[in-house]
């Protein structure tokens, strides 16, 4: 991945170089910055900077840079910040590279407004308000350095357009201390009566996989107001894992589920709607049964998912009935197994004429995968796929 940085800059700079010296003071302002990234397959993500950096003020000696910059137009007041870390320079042969076995420290001081962020990450269906205050420090071993200080979210607030997701009076501190960022608090209200919570950790090193563990408290909250549904629910639930994978546990209490719509209709005619996109009149056998059992769930009566009890009975990975179809002549049935970590095959057969097919997967790297297929007529592919994660 490569990154492009457009805009202007102006600046003054003194060297003093010599067998016994090497010494250098640069002043900078830069303005109207454009940060563009370039990536994989052609995505090129663009990022721009409304606003200037000026009173950059840096200076090289004894093998040290040492820097002091403030950063005006995407906040209210200047972002501040000042760094020092070793540098290795020399003439004869020329080379300049960071130093590994010096020490580095980087201070941050200011506050974001997070309306900012959110137009800056193109957030078009969601909406962020408040602000952050930022006071962090970055010190030690250039090869391990640690992260000190706290992020305070003052007056925040969010909103989801699409699910109708509300959180207001939000309140964050997070304090990064030991090679961790710690929760210490973060609570909010869905706008009415209810309110989220939630406290815990993120690793700051790579070696373990940057995992973390996050505590969430839910009290009647109201997490999505949509045209036709509303879900209230409350509980206690845990959120751990790290980059490779992550699993939500816990337990919801008396989840509630309400069905409405203009003009109004019965609950299984919007839930039908909701599911298949399809009127009750419209739907297959198999999406009736499905509708049937997604109606006990919402009654609280606890349902019987008949795939997935076959599912377990039969020892698979992987059972599902598609609907391709109004008749039921289009369903298909799809089964998959592991036969080991990295070796995966799936059969699919379908109540029509010529509509079985099998596909083995085998995962040779986490990037690199081999797929063989082959239908009812003999008919067979084979491909490598390949995929890089940024």
């Amino acid at each position: 991945m490569g990154q492009e940085l457009h805009g202007s800059a102006k600046g003054e700079a003194a060297f003093r170089l010599g067998p016994g010296a090497r010494d250098l003071a640069l002043s900078l302002e830069a303005s109207s910055l454009e940060s563009l990234f370039g990536a994989a397959q052609g995505l090129r993500l663009k990022t721009r900077l409304t606003g200037t950096v000026d009173h950059m003020k840096g200076s090289f000696s004894d093998q040290r840079v040492k820097a002091d910059l403030a950063f005006r137009g995407l906040t209210p007041d200047p972002l501040k910040a000042s760094v020092a870390f070793p540098l290795t320079l020399s003439l004869a042969p020329f080379a300049l590279a960071p130093d590994s076995r010096g020490t580095m420290e980087v201070d941050l001081h200011g506050q974001v407004p997070l309306p900012h962020v959110a137009s800056l990450l193109s957030l078009d269906d969601q909406a962020l308000g408040g602000r952050v205050e930022a006071d962090l420090r970055i010190a030690g071993p250039v090869a391990s350095p640690r992260v000190t200080g706290e992020l305070r979210m003052i007056e925040g607030a969010y909103e989801n357009f699409r699910t109708g997701t509300i959180l207001r009076e939000a309140t964050l501190l997070v304090t990064a201390e030991n090679g961790r960022l710690l929760i210490q608090e973060a609570r909010a209200s869905d706008g009415e009566k209810g309110s989220v919570a939630l406290n815990g950790w993120f690793e700051l090193s790579p070696d373990p996989g940057f995992p973390f563990h996050l505590d969430i408290v839910l009290r009647d909250a109201t997490l999505i107001r949509h045209d036709s549904v509303t879900a209230t629910m409350g509980g206690d639930l845990v959120f751990a894992g790290n980059r490779q994978g992550a699993l939500l546990s816990g337990e919801v209490d008396s989840p509630e589920l309400s069905l409405t719509s203009q003009p109004p209709l019965p609950d299984d005619e919007i839930l039908s709607r909701l599911l298949f996109g399809r009127t009750v009149t419209q739907i297959t056998p198999l999406q009736a049964l499905q509708l049937a059992n997604a109606l006990d769930v919402l009654a609280g009566r606890k349902g019987f998912d008949v795939i997935d009890h076959t599912r377990r009975m039969l020892g698979l990975d992987f059972l599902e009935i598609r609907d391709l179809g109004v008749e039921l002549d289009a369903a298909a049935l799809r089964a998959g197994k592991y036969l080991a970590e990295n070796v995966y095959i799936e059969v699919e057969q379908g109540l029509g004429p010529e509509s079985g097919r099998a596909s083995l997967q085998w995962e040779i790297t986490p990037n690199i995968t081999i797929q063989t297929e082959v239908g009812i007529n003999a008919e067979a592919g084979a491909g490598i796929g390949w995929k890089w994660d940024y």
